[in-house]
This record gives C-alpha cells, structure tokens and sequence, in this order.
C-alpha cells in the first residue's frame, strides 16, 4: 500500500512482489539463525518431493527465488531488490545474536557510508527489517535505528498478500502443504534414527499419546505438528505457518465420518509404529496414503473454508 499526499491523495494498493516476500522470508530465516547447513539440508531433502509441483507453481517460485536470495547473501553488484535483502541479512548479521533490549546498529549515513549504498537502497532494506517487525527508530539526538527480535507475524503477513493477490485457492495450498508435510516426515525420520533406542521409544510414546488423547481433525493437525517439531526446520515450519494462515478460516471443522475417522487413525497409527521400528519406507507410505484420504474428503467436502483444520500447522 502506499500513500499518496495532496489535494487528490489517498491510499494505493500495490500488487504484492515475489521478490519482496522472498526478501522477507530470506531475513526472517536468517535473524532466526537458520545456518547455511540446515539450508543445504532442506534443499537435499525437499528437491525430489518438491519436483511433484509444477515448475511456475506460485510456491516453487518463492522458494527458488528464497534461496537464491540466501545464497547471494555475499554478494557484491547484486540489483536494487536483492542489495536491499544483502544489506538486510548483514545488519541481521551483525546484531545477531539479537539481546532482548535490541541491538543497535547506527544512523542511515553511517550505514549508508558503511555499505556504500545510496538511501533509496538502504530504505529496501529498512522496509525487510520493518516488515518483519524487526525494526525500532530511535528518535532525538543521538538516534539511529536498532533491530529487535523477530516475529513470524511479518512474514506470514507478506506471504499472505503475495497468495491473495494471485487467488491461490485450497486446490493451490493443499499440494504444497502435502509436499512439506512429507518434508517435514523426512526430516523427521532423518532425527529419530539418531537417537538412542530408548530416547526415540520416549518420543514415539509421546506421538502416539496424541493419538488417543484426540479425535479427528484435532488428531491429524498435533501428529503433523509434533513431526514439524522432531524435524526441527525453520524454513519448513515457516512456510507451513504462512501457508495454513492464509487458508485459515472461521467456521467449524468439516464432518468426518465414522468410517474416515478409523481409517486416519489405522493410517496415524502405523505412521507411528514404522517410526518406531526405524521403518521409513513404510512410514512414509502411509502418511501419503492418509493425505489422500484428506485429499479425496476435501474435493468432496460442501464445506469450503472449514477445512484449514485438518492442515495441521495453523
């Protein structure tokens, strides 16, 4: 949005850019701390599911163009939008780790001289750092600008006008949150089997507890939920909050039938079990065989809206 003073001002809506919300993404991950390593991690594990979506797929473009934005992070002549996310992902850098009264990193011509950027360019980055909610201006002599911790309300705020201006549809978010579900269950796997055997049978006791304890949808969203925390991805996480928020949508969840219902929990349950005897194959299996149960109740579902419950990571 952008604000238009005089006599025939007001208020424009700009469309939303694919870079700007990459940019944004690409901050965010960083300021959490999300190390080159983990990167490389989620690209060798996301590649062969993530080659399932389309290659102009709206998300599939986002995350490339994330990742290349994190991996240009060093680098010198880059155009205004990446300079921008640059000289965002170095001030975050260079607070991190970022203490609770915020870390203070100077005034824009210090900062404009110290990375030898006009004001238009360091401006991009300030907008990064403000869209995150990462930024405080201190006012008076001897102000500046200081980053705060981040918050992962401003990158679903980004993410979400990004997919609203393309009318992303549940047919459009449901693939991809399938596609990091499994992602996720990779990375999963990927920890338990560097467990102890009586740790890893610990914290399968633990998912198989939110099995009993719930019914569905509820049941469905905690099992995906404690997986996202085993695999312990920021990226993946991230974008699965972003994803299911702008889904989201008030209303009561949609009827599962007595049938489905035992069918979710026969499939939740062997998910479980295979974790449990270090099976990944045939866990995995079932977890795509009980996404396209959900897939098949929701083409079917008169209930548009409601079904955000079952995608687990609201």
């Amino acid at each position: 949005m952008r604000m238009q003073r005089g006599c025939k001002g007001g208020l424009r809506l700009l469309r939303p850019h694919l870079d700007q919300a990459a940019g944004a993404l690409a901050a965010y991950l960083r300021a959490c701390g999300c190390s080159d390593a983990e990167l490389a991690e989620t690209a060798s594990v996301a590649a062969p599911i993530l080659a399932s979506l389309d290659d102009d797929d709206l998300f599939i473009c986002l995350y490339r163009r994330t990742i290349t934005l994190l991996a240009s992070g060093e680098t010198a002549g880059a155009g205004g939008t990446v300079r921008g996310t640059v000289i965002a992902t170095r001030l975050i850098r260079h607070g991190a780790p970022i203490p609770e009264e915020g870390a203070y990193l100077g005034s824009e011509a210090d900062l404009c001289a110290k990375f030898s950027c006009g004001r238009s360019t360091f401006r991009q980055a300030l907008r990064i750092l403000d869209d995150l909610g990462m930024l405080h201006v201190r006012r008076g002599r001897g102000g500046g600008y200081a980053l705060k911790r981040p918050s992962s309300i401003g990158v679903v705020r980004q993410l979400f006008a990004l997919l609203a201006s393309r009318q992303q549809t549940l047919e459009n978010i449901i693939p991809v949150v399938w596609a990091l579900n499994l992602v996720n269950l990779r990375l999963a796997m990927h920890r338990f089997r560097q467990l102890s055997p009586g740790l890893r049978a610990e914290r399968c006791d633990g998912l198989a507890a939110l099995l009993v304890q719930s019914s569905e949808p509820r049941r469905w969203g905690l099992l995906q939920q404690a997986l996202s925390r085993a695999a312990n991805n920021t990226m993946v996480s991230t974008l699965l909050r972003c994803m299911v928020a702008y889904h989201a949508r008030l209303g009561p969840p949609p009827a599962v039938h007595s049938e489905l219902d035992e069918q979710l929990r026969t499939d939740e349950e062997a998910i479980v079990q295979a974790l449990r005897r270090g099976r990944d194959a045939e866990a995995e299996s079932h977890h795509r065989r009980a996404q396209a149960r959900l897939s098949q109740m929701f083409h079917c579902s008169d209930l548009p809206g409601s079904e955000h419950a079952f995608l687990g990571h609201a």
